[in-house]
């Protein structure tokens, strides 16, 4: 089976994320694997195609979206497509497809999908990894009902209408779709959540990388990696950092990158906070190992969020084996989950009070920690590999 995968997620050469861990997996199954991607690295930057582990990745030019305005963000968005079906005509004109897989952001992209899907006469699964034009209302970013609001929503039942399946990342995902959008068949909503290959971490030196990074040796060390944006409500942090100040025995670690990176960046440094640390992001290998030296991971959601979401930095502390505390809204399940699976604790973001229990809870005892951490690792095996997602997929397309 030919699989072609459409994403704007997709890693520079020799690094990773959940993307390049699933097109694996169908090779490893003797499928061939073929990916589109957006290259918004410079706007010099030419079309290219090339191979990256047995993968042929379509690099498609776009132009640089980082630091412009949200009008043209979007518009940047929407030639994209074009940029895409000339790229297919021209660099890979000669194959054919069986299998579409598209994740989004962004559904921008759908009329670009749907002809592709009629095209090649391929099956379309989505991998439905962030909802709009829901997210943006949250934010405050849109109000229903306007222009802009009105083209989103169409786009998004468009792209739910024309796929064969839609995988969820969570049950309270498959859900929020089925309740929103009655027009669809339940059946073809589903849990395919986010995945990874299993890898074994090497041993690192405890005190070598907290020393290298400038972090204490004799602290319980909470780090919070990922996306700073709105959607995590990472203000939050602020509240936490401040509230944990007295507590000598706690650190914070901040390691990321978005909108709302220089926002914590001046706050942390002007206040000359004593229990916490901000730097930008790292490479995906330099943070697995950075990782694997904190205590707790913390996983945020801002908490008007009404769509529920699943962050993926979730897997990276899983395979890491330490405990969680996820400070979230009151609609997405992952708190749930980690608790189910007690592998940490939850908590509701912009509650002090919650998190708080949840931090003594995750430090009462070291041991206590140990066996989260393991309980965490297990539910990773079980649930979350990339082997079972492609089950998950591969299930409904062969004979």
């Amino acid at each position: 089976m030919n699989v072609l995968l459409i994403t704007m997620a997709w890693p520079k050469y020799n690094e990773f994320n959940l993307y390049t861990d699933l097109m694996q997996e169908f090779i490893e199954h003797g499928h061939q694997s073929f990916v589109v991607a957006i290259n918004e690295k410079t706007n010099r930057q030419k079309t290219y195609l090339s191979c990256e582990d047995n993968i042929q990745v379509l690099r498609v030019k776009s132009r640089k979206n980082k630091n412009n305005n949200k009008y043209c963000k979007v518009i940047n968005s929407f030639l994209s497509s074009p940029q895409i079906l000339y790229g297919i005509f021209r660099f890979l004109k000669k194959q054919k497809y069986d299998l579409i897989l598209f994740s989004t952001p962004s559904i921008i992209l759908t009329p670009c999908i749907i002809f592709l899907k009629k095209k090649y006469h391929a099956k379309l699964y989505l991998l439905l990894k962030d909802i709009w034009p829901q997210v943006a209302v949250d934010l405050g970013a849109m109000r229903k009902n306007r222009i802009s609001w009105i083209v989103f929503r169409l786009l998004e039942k468009t792209i739910y209408k024309n796929s064969d399946y839609i995988g969820c990342m969570s049950p309270a995902n498959v859900q929020y779709i089925n309740r929103n959008n009655q027009y669809l068949n339940n059946k073809i909503v589903e849990v395919c959540p986010n995945s990874e290959k299993l890898r074994d971490n090497h041993m690192v030196e405890r005190d070598f990388i907290r020393e290298k990074y400038g972090l204490p040796k004799d602290k319980i060390i909470f780090v919070y990696g990922g996306n700073l944006g709105k959607v995590q409500g990472v203000d939050f942090l602020i509240d936490i950092i401040r509230y944990h100040e007295k507590k000598p025995s706690i650190f914070f670690l901040v390691v990321g990158s978005g909108t709302e990176y220089n926002y914590l960046y001046k706050d942390i440094n002007r206040n000359n906070y004593s229990n916490a640390k901000i730097i930008p992001w790292i490479t995906k290998s330099d943070f697995i190992d950075l990782i694997q030296i904190c205590d707790v991971g913390l996983i945020l959601l801002n908490k008007n969020s009404t769509v529920p979401n699943f962050p993926s930095r979730f897997l990276t502390y899983l395979a890491a084996k330490i405990p969680i505390i996820a400070a979230v809204d009151k609609v997405t399940d992952i708190g749930d989950v980690i608790e189910e699976a007690n592998c940490g604790a939850k908590a509701f973001n912009g509650d002090i009070n919650s998190f708080n229990r949840a931090v003594e809870k995750i430090i009462a005892s070291e041991e206590n920690r140990k066996i989260m951490g393991q309980n965490g690792y297990k539910l990773l095996l079980e649930k979350y590999t990339t082997k079972k997602s492609y089950e998950t997929i591969i299930q409904h397309f062969i004979e």
